[in-house]
């Protein structure tokens, strides 16, 4: 739809982030103006052959561009930052974010090409004023250094975007959950909360980085051979703590993925990380006892081009693991990616690696909120709305309901580009934008992922592709053989070779039938000669491959 807000209203609209995991971004609108609170990617599934990134849908903003106040940064997760290189060239807005998330974004940015003067530090103490858009950043624990809510004014009342959060008292890396501040802005009354659901479904808290920590430090001493350990390259506090453990267990430490060492330079130059033993190089490592390494390697999703797969599949150039060596998966498993994980754990298994999940030990803690967080977070602030993002339906589902028990009436159920006007007493949705999956192709090209070029790419991994190409004289007459090429669709040579001389004949037989007054048709000549093609492969492997024919005028 076209839709032209109207001034004196105040809208939210998200652009990704509802009813699935990652993609986070979320707009604000006031007095015509829009601020976008973070701009996320998600990964493609299996489904989505080609792509690297699922990225938000930013049309509607990009029309808009004019009247984009800026982006501002919850924080530095990839599923909060990952999209700003391929969304920010669009847009061309400025950029703020406190100290670490800037220090990645600009790396980033660098790493991309892109201008970085765009980009500004924001004083979490100071707030912000971003055009219209004036308020508070209230910190809280996360698992990446300087994550914030957001707070911030409107002509409707104080709205709160939660971000990612939880309660942890003891952090180890960053801030804890400053309780005194939402309190704060509760008592002067919150209109909505827009708020994380990752585990709106699970019970009770969702645990303390410390205690991780220390049941690392039991596991690696009495682990007799090489460890890895798997996790998430921006959980700064994760990876202190392997280090930490690491030490007090005499082992040397090695980083395995370039997005982790990044993320650990990073850390270390802003201050969070510190007292950071040498690391020994990969390609060092294997000169040193096996007995007395730990390595933290990323993919922890199962991705295929990380350091994980790499080392599971043996194709990791310096790291092999044997028998009897120990792999800690230090992670939840990202709804979509379990068959990825599990594919990595049994190779590893197959060669009598132990696998060590959370499902076996505290080897994690989550970064989000569970049920009893929750209710303590609407304790605080007590807001009239309710508006569930970051999870996927059922956690969103989870979370409307725990908002009712605690006592907001006003629940606003979203989808992805869903126009929700506020007002200080209520909210709903007033009409939703058209929205397309977009994804990053080896991150040049911005490709639909329901589009014609997509369904292709499926189609051939079904079924396969074939090709014909069918030569026509000036005279209207063919020239023999015609040739076809058959991809996907056969288990040896003899059997392509059969099959495409058998699709070669029904071509013949099929271009040798038609009327001598359509041989002049171009159209109607290819149109015969795909339908012989897709008979012919139909009839001899039961397939219907995506299929080209080429007709090539020659003198």
């Amino acid at each position: 739809m076209t839709f032209i807000p109207e001034k004196s209203k105040v809208y939210f609209i998200p652009l990704g982030g509802v009813r699935e995991i990652g993609r986070n971004c979320y707009l604000y609108g006031m007095n015509r103006k829009w601020l976008m609170v973070d701009c996320g990617i998600n990964f493609p599934s299996r489904y989505e052959p080609g792509a690297e990134y699922v990225l938000p849908d930013t049309r509607f903003i990009e029309h808009h561009k004019n009247n984009l106040a800026g982006i501002i940064l919850t924080h530095g997760h990839e599923d909060h930052i990952g999209a700003l290189p391929f969304v920010w060239p669009k847009l061309q807005c400025d950029i703020y974010a406190t100290i670490f998330t800037y220090e990645l974004i600009e790396r980033k940015f660098k790493e991309h090409g892109l201008s970085t003067k765009k980009l500004h530090k924001l004083d979490p103490v100071k707030g912000f004023k971003i055009g219209p858009f004036k308020g508070k950043l209230l910190p809280v624990a996360h698992s990446i250094p300087e994550a914030y809510s957001l707070a911030f004014e409107t002509s409707e009342g104080t709205l709160l975007h939660t971000g990612d959060w939880k309660i942890d008292p003891d952090p180890l890396v960053g801030h804890v959950t400053n309780v005194e501040a939402f309190e704060k802005i509760g008592k002067r009354g919150i209109t909505a909360l827009i708020g994380d659901s990752t585990n709106a479904q699970n019970q009770g808290y969702s645990g303390s980085e410390k205690d991780v920590r220390e049941k690392f430090i039991q596991l690696f001493k009495g682990m007799p051979n090489a460890v890895v350990v798997t996790c998430f390259s921006s959980n700064v506090a994760r990876v202190d703590s392997i280090i930490y453990a690491a030490e007090e267990a005499e082992r040397h430490v090695c980083l395995v993925g370039r997005s982790l060492q990044r993320n650990v330079e990073i850390a270390m130059e802003t201050g969070f990380l510190k007292d950071m033993p040498a690391f020994v190089d990969m390609e060092d490592a294997e000169q040193l006892p096996r007995d007395r390494m730990l390595y933290i390697a990323t993919g922890c999703q199962g991705e295929i081009r990380a350091a994980m797969a790499r080392i599971a599949d043996g194709s990791h150039k310096y790291i092999r693991l044997e028998e009897g060596d120990d792999v800690i998966f230090s992670s939840n498993q990202i709804p979509g990616n379990e068959i990825d994980i599990m594919n990595i754990q049994n190779l590893l298994v197959g060669q009598g690696v132990n696998i060590t999940t959370h499902h076996d030990d505290l080897v994690h803690v989550s970064g989000h909120p569970n049920r009893e967080e929750l209710k303590q977070m609407y304790e605080w602030v007590n807001p009239t709305i309710s508006i569930p993002v970051h999870g996927e339906l059922a956690h969103m589902h989870a979370h409307g309901k725990l908002a009712q028990e605690c006592g907001v009436e006003n629940i606003v159920k979203t989808y992805n580009g869903s126009i929700v006007e506020i007002t200080r007493d209520h909210a709903q949705i007033v009409g939703h934008l058209e929205m397309e999956e977009r994804g990053m192709e080896e991150g040049k090209q911005n490709i639909a992922l329901d589009g014609t070029r997509m369904q292709q790419r499926r189609k051939m991994s079904y079924n396969g592709a074939a090709m014909a190409t069918v030569l026509q004289r000036s005279d209207h007459s063919f020239v023999m053989p015609i040739t076809v090429s058959i991809l996907g669709i056969y288990d040896t040579d003899q059997q392509r070779q059969d099959l495409e001389q058998q699709a070669a004949d029904d071509i013949k037989i099929a271009l040798a039938n038609i009327h001598h007054n359509s041989l002049q048709d171009d159209s109607f000549v290819e149109e015969t000669a795909r339908i012989a093609l897709r008979r012919s492969l139909k009839s001899s492997t039961g397939k219907k491959p995506v299929l080209e024919v080429r007709l090539v005028k020659v003198a």
